[in-house]
């Protein structure tokens, strides 16, 4: 059935960008960007708000709670559906069931999701990628029963879910190594530990490669991997795209290399923005723009490859360019590159504890892949009337729940903070998190939550209040402090709700120094957990603050943990919390998919 007879589809707008009170306001309203943060496909925050005067001067067009959001530019097909009443701009449709069709709005956002590629192929038929309204309203969409649409939707969901909270285990995995790596070893750039440290070149024994010629056909007709930097997409090298045959090493000087060595790029154009390591698995050649080195004795490979990782900013620094452009990474260069030798136990511990999580990544990767070919299969046969779960795809469906990651193995040592270090972090929280909406309701709950999460004890004493934990004291303590040292200078606004605003002072930069030194081993949890909330509003850091407490209590009481338990404990934490009750199912996706999960670590909130 043609879209625009079950569906009233309308865009959005745009109030003018030279009139400032028509933005700051108390209306969302979303651009594609919003669309794409979305948490599980509902739209509760946006980025920018707009005032009433701004409403107004884009015809008063608001879309209710329970609209599908549609991109028609740019990034053709993303879709959402709003979670509270929220206008948009121009690039943005609208679409909601006409009173008398009986349509399920999940499944229409589901139906958009499978016929992706095909809307962006009609975008590239016309200026700029771009979908016009009118393409939207003639789409020809297939309508079953009611039932069977709720039927089609739960299980697409279901599927899509897995697959995004999969991908977000693998890219949990990568961080949680990056972060192990910096508690083991420190920073090996200042290498603050005290590491011997040997030149780059001394790592190792470097071995060359080449490319067979082409003219003979003979050299490339044959099994064996050969590598190029094309290859280097991934941190462990079993095959490569490229195969020479076994008369390449009998007719020419290429090399085989063994297994077990650590291979970079040395040139080409990748070099401007990577630096790419892997480790072989099996026997392989590498072309002239690769090096493959065997790590000495007292390095062990996959310490090397991490380290390397570690500093990759560093190399990027040192990589030159030839006369004609390429990048290259030289000798020369490389005799700059020192690297830092900690002893070879403490090595062989980080090396267990990266071969057990690359285990797990494997186990999740193929999780992955087997969840992705199902949901193509499905959302087929869905939309041709034929989706019936076998029992295998029912199995793959709940062998696919992701598995809980924290409080598990993968855990944060925790850190006691003295009084002027618990100031420190609270500047660097500000630091990173003072944007419009910033004030003191933020900046308390995101202290608490960063408190709790990363497990940074701050000897705090949080109790409940209309706003979620609250520590006046602490906070007072804190404020005063970054006062006097001419961190940042604090005020109360006398209009409107009376924000108060931290304004950062010339020693701030002072402040971040000692940061990067007080919490070299936490810097990076603490600044992955804090992106979490980059574009979260104060209300939405209210809401999670609380609900982490709450959480958190039953945890430490070994009570029951449930959705409905916890979304009471919120409502009757303070009887003002009834105003955000409609957006709690919203806040409690939004914590399973980053993975703010409490464990029960820290101070029962009373």
């Amino acid at each position: 059935m043609r879209l625009e007879k079950i569906c009233h589809i309308n865009s959005g707008g745009t109030p003018s960008r030279g009139k400032n009170h028509f933005y700051g306001g108390d209306i969302p309203w979303a651009k594609i960007s919003d669309i794409e943060n979305s948490v599980n496909g509902i739209l509760t925050e946006t980025e920018e708000k707009i005032t009433e005067e701004g409403l107004k001067s884009i015809g008063n067009r608001i879309f209710p709670k329970g609209t599908l959001l549609f991109a028609m530019y740019g990034s053709i097909g993303k879709v959402a559906i709003t979670g509270r009443e929220l206008a948009t701009n121009q690039a943005i449709l609208g679409i909601r069931p006409k009173g008398n069709k009986e349509i399920y709005l999940p499944y229409l956002k589901v139906w958009f999701e499978s016929n992706k590629q095909k809307l962006i192929n009609q975008g590239r038929g016309v200026a700029l990628q771009n979908l016009s309204a009118t393409i939207i309203r003639n789409l020809e969409v297939p309508l079953p029963s009611f039932s069977d649409q709720l039927h089609i939707a739960n299980i697409l969901s279901k599927a899509e879910n897995l697959i995004t909270q999969r991908k977000q285990s693998i890219a949990l995995l990568d961080e949680y190594l990056k972060s192990t790596f910096l508690e083991m070893f420190g920073d090996p750039v200042r290498n603050e530990k005290g590491w011997k440290i040997i030149p780059f070149t001394k790592s190792g024994q470097f071995n060359s490669g080449g490319t067979p010629s082409k003219a003979e056909s003979k050299f490339w007709e044959g099994t064996f991997p050969w590598l190029s930097p094309k290859d280097m997409k991934v941190s462990t090298i079993k095959d490569s795209q490229d195969h020479i045959s076994d008369l390449v090493f009998k007719e020419t000087n290429q090399k085989r290399i063994a297994p077990n060595h650590l291979l970079i790029v040395v040139r080409g154009m990748i070099l401007a923005h990577s630096f790419p390591l892997a480790i072989n698995t099996v026997e392989i050649a590498i072309n002239q723009d690769m090096k493959a080195i065997k790590p000495i004795k007292d390095l062990n490979i996959f310490y090397f490859q991490h380290c390397l990782h570690a500093l990759k900013r560093q190399i990027l620094d040192l990589i030159t360019s030839a006369g004609h452009g390429t990048k290259r990474f030289d000798s020369s260069a490389m005799q700059m590159l020192n690297i830092p030798i900690p002893p070879l136990s403490l090595q062989t511990q980080f090396a267990q504890i990266v071969e057990k999580t690359g285990a797990l990544k494997v186990q999740y990767q193929n999780s992955l892949l087997e969840l992705e070919n199902l949901y193509g299969s499905l959302s087929q046969r869905a939309f041709r009337g034929e989706l019936t779960l076998t029992q295998a795809e029912e199995q793959v469906l709940m062998a696919a729940e992701p598995e809980a990651m924290y409080g598990g193995e993968i855990e944060f040592t925790p850190k006691k903070c003295d009084s002027t270090e618990r100031v420190i972090l609270a500047g660097h929280i500000i630091n990173k998190t003072n944007k419009e909406d910033f004030g003191r309701v933020k900046f308390q709950k995101l202290l608490h939550l960063t408190e709790y999460f990363c497990k940074i004890d701050i000897d705090s004493n949080f109790s409940k209040n209309v706003a979620g934990p609250h520590d006046r004291p602490l906070i007072n303590e804190i404020e005063s402090t970054l006062e006097r040292y001419r961190f940042y200078d604090i005020n109360q606004s006398c209009k409107g709700n009376h924000k108060v605003n931290y304004r950062a002072l010339s020693s701030v930069d002072e402040l971040e120094d000692i940061f990067n030194t007080t919490f070299e081993s936490e810097r990076e949890r603490i600044d992955a957990f804090l992106s979490k909330f980059r574009k979260s509003s104060w209300e939405q850091c209210e809401i999670i603050s609380t609900l982490y407490a709450v959480w958190n209590n039953r945890l430490i009481l070994n009570q029951k943990i449930t959705d409905d338990l916890l979304k009471q404990d919120f409502l009757d934490w303070d009887a003002q919390k009834i105003k955000y009750m409609d957006r709690l199912d919203g806040a409690l996706q939004w914590m399973e998919d980053k993975g703010v999960i409490p464990v029960g670590w820290g101070k029962l909130i009373k």
